[in-house]
């Protein structure tokens, strides 16, 4: 069944598909040396298990952060019943695709780790985009009102952390962002983060158990059912592979 498809005449309907497995790639972690320290910008093994520590810490931080958000996303949207037109909604299906891939990266997800969860983000793509586009109104508007915006410095501080998780020149970062047109995304992204930081200054947080982690066996390829194509997730070459 296709209930989330982007031609809305085809949602509902059932389809078949046939998949050919052309090839089946085997990750292969590197040898710890000083050659792999180097391509890393690293001194030390102490050095890069500091670095793993921070990033999972990152990742920690944005999956409680994303937990919070849906919470307060339903607080704040409940009475938001208007509806959308469907052209607005499939236009910012892609620029909610890149824009949870640039948290992801900003996080310290690998390649890897991205194009796994963007298969399922991407089945819940337009549904989610609907209430995320009420969400945006929402904050954009307490943005306007409260005067947040993002800053230059707020821009560099992010590229910078980017660029760090994934080992790159922060130029190069910012390079790519300009090219995709994902920088827009960017500065979006930190001011509703700024409104959505404003709000959560008045939350009550009740501490709950962590639920276990599972592993996600499923990748993205790059073209879907219905002729909407995938976002990039990351470049091509992260990952060593045999």
């Amino acid at each position: 069944m296709l209930p989330e498809a982007e031609s809305v005449e085809k949602r509902g309907e059932t389809v078949q598909v046939r998949v050919t497995v052309n090839s089946v790639n085997v990750m292969r972690l590197p040898e710890l040396n000083k050659e792999f320290l180097a391509r890393l910008d690293m001194e030390t093994e102490e050095d890069l298990r500091l670095q793993v520590r921070n990033m999972l810490q990152r990742q920690l931080q944005f999956d409680q952060r994303q937990s919070t958000r849906k919470q307060m996303q339903v607080k704040i949207t409940e009475s938001a019943s208007w509806d959308l037109p469907e052209e607005l909604v499939r236009k910012q299906v892609e620029n909610a695709m890149r824009r949870e891939i640039l948290e992801m990266q900003q996080a310290g997800f690998t390649t890897q780790e991205i194009r796994t969860r963007e298969a399922g983000l991407r089945q819940k793509s337009i549904s989610s985009t609907r209430q995320a586009l009420k969400e945006h109104f929402v904050l954009d508007k307490i943005a306007t009102k409260e005067g947040i915006e993002s800053t230059p410095p707020d821009i560099d501080s992010e590229i910078y952390m980017m660029a760090l998780q994934r080992g790159e020149n922060p130029r190069r970062v910012r390079a790519r962002l300009q090219k995709s047109g994902m920088i827009e995304n960017l500065e979006a992204q930190i001011r509703e983060r700024k409104a959505v930081d404003f709000i959560l200054k008045s939350a009550v947080y009740e501490d709950v158990p962590m639920p276990a982690a599972q592993e996600d066996d499923v990748e993205s390829i790059s073209l879907a059912i219905c002729g909407q194509q995938a976002v990039a997730a990351a470049d091509e070459g992260d990952a060593d592979e045999e």
